[in-house]
């Protein structure tokens, strides 16, 4: 699986990949894969974070996220940005990891509701990862590039990998399993699109 989301950007140069902005992914797989290496740590016992305060580093990283991808606009050109292909990618991508973020915290909150606490590990990970997948999968619709549907394929694999993972290594595995997927599957190929928008 790794090998896959790793290898994947290198063939993304083609036709109308320019037309993708890559700093909404590097910013999501950046930010929210390193809040799971520290949630990681908490659930290990490496660390000590009240549940109060998580929640709100959480909530931090969301606002984070927000600001450096869409606010302050960190990562591609302004003259690329302003394009108008470019500016529905970068709003639909944002409603896809927006989305992603709603789905995931109305599941938890209704199975805290139902006291349903033993399901709760099986969805922030892998539910997220079919929005990313659905996320790379608009990128090949809306680029015409179909090297982006591997990225897909990466993500729903990675879905069931953390589903795997935290059945049989538990959730703080998971956790560190997670952000390295989003490390690899948002990341890195977001990286790759901005400097390859930047040439």
């Amino acid at each position: 699986m790794s090998t896959a989301t790793l290898t994947a950007p290198a063939s993304l140069a083609p036709a109308r990949t320019n037309l993708i902005d890559g700093s909404p992914m590097f910013w999501a797989g950046l930010i929210f894969g390193s809040m799971n290496v520290v949630q990681f740590a908490f659930k290990a016992g490496y660390a000590t974070i009240p549940g109060p305060v998580f929640g709100m580093m959480w909530m931090a990283a969301l606002v984070t996220f927000i600001m450096a991808a869409f606010v302050l606009k960190i990562g591609s050109p302004a003259a690329f940005r302003a394009r108008p292909e470019v500016k529905r990618f970068r709003k639909a991508w944002g409603m896809v990891i927006l989305s992603a973020f709603a789905t995931v915290t109305i599941i938890m909150s209704v199975l805290g509701y139902l006291h349903q606490t033993a399901l709760m590990p099986f969805v922030p990970g892998p539910v997220a990862l079919l929005f990313y997948a659905l996320g790379w999968h608009m990128a090949a619709r809306m680029s015409g590039n179909g090297g982006f549907n591997g990225l897909s394929v990466a993500g729903l694999l990675a879905a069931a990998g953390l589903l795997a993972v935290v059945i049989f290594a538990g959730q703080a595995w998971q956790s560190l399993a997670y952000a390295g997927v989003l490390f690899g599957l948002a990341a890195v190929p977001g990286l790759i699109l901005i400097l390859q928008n930047r040439n």
